[in-house]
């Protein structure tokens, strides 16, 4: 597949990926169920690594994988993390940016955290990290800060926002009474007001807010974990 068949993904993951260069943090939390988070986490990777050195895109032919650096162990030592920030001042082989994707981020003790800590502050302009979690407060503050948090919507799920029935019954009681809950969707003017304030609320916390209708309520539930 390359950067730009991304046909096979879902449409509200593509949203998420950055449309340019001047949109690409030197550092990602990929938030969602473990195995939806990594599979983000990969073709996020995938897409910064398509993009040349030059600016332009990398062929299959000249696309190399060598320019990513993937961790898939649950533990993820301090020796680990030492020896990733080590190589960090090797120069990307084809691509214009190096990727260290590291799974089970949010299992890494606080003494691998704190080793990680300086690469995030100070990182060459072509690195790219991408940690993987399924719970981003077992992250260090001083960890999410400094990294954009995306939540990954689950795959093949519908709207949030929509008319709902809610049908409940005992049995004691037999079925009550059918319940209609319809929720009322924004005006395009109410929603850049809404989103203007989430984003305030979730920007010292380095978190991007998406633009979706249909993705409002679970961030506004979780809003309290990143603030």
């Amino acid at each position: 597949m390359s950067r730009n068949d991304s046909s096979a993904l879902p449409a509200d993951w593509v949203r998420l990926f950055p449309a340019s260069s001047a949109e690409v943090s030197h550092a990602y939390i990929i938030e969602g169920n473990r195995q939806d988070a990594l599979a983000f986490a990969r073709a996020l990777a995938r897409h910064l690594l398509y993009e040349g050195r030059d600016g332009s895109a990398l062929t299959e032919e000249t696309f190399s994988f060598r320019d990513l650096t993937e961790e898939t162990e649950e533990k993820i030592s301090i020796a680990m993390v030492r020896s990733l920030t080590a190589s960090l001042y090797q120069q990307p082989l084809a691509s214009r940016y190096r990727v260290f994707l590291l799974d089970y981020a949010d299992r890494m003790r606080e003494e691998a955290q704190n080793a990680l800590l300086k690469s995030l502050e100070e990182p060459p302009a072509y690195l790219v990290w991408i940690l993987v979690a399924q719970n981003s407060r077992k992250l260090l503050a001083t960890v999410r800060s400094r990294c954009r948090l995306l939540f990954v919507p689950p795959r093949n799920t519908g709207s949030i926002l929509s008319s709902t029935t809610v049908s409940s019954s005992t049995p004691e009681e037999g079925p009550l009474p059918e319940e209609t809950s319809t929720v009322t969707l924004l005006t395009e003017e109410e929603e850049k007001v809404l989103f203007g304030l989430l984003r305030a609320g979730f920007s010292e916390q380095g978190a991007a807010v998406f633009d979706r209708r249909d993705r409002l309520l679970p961030l506004t539930e979780r809003k309290g974990d990143y603030l």
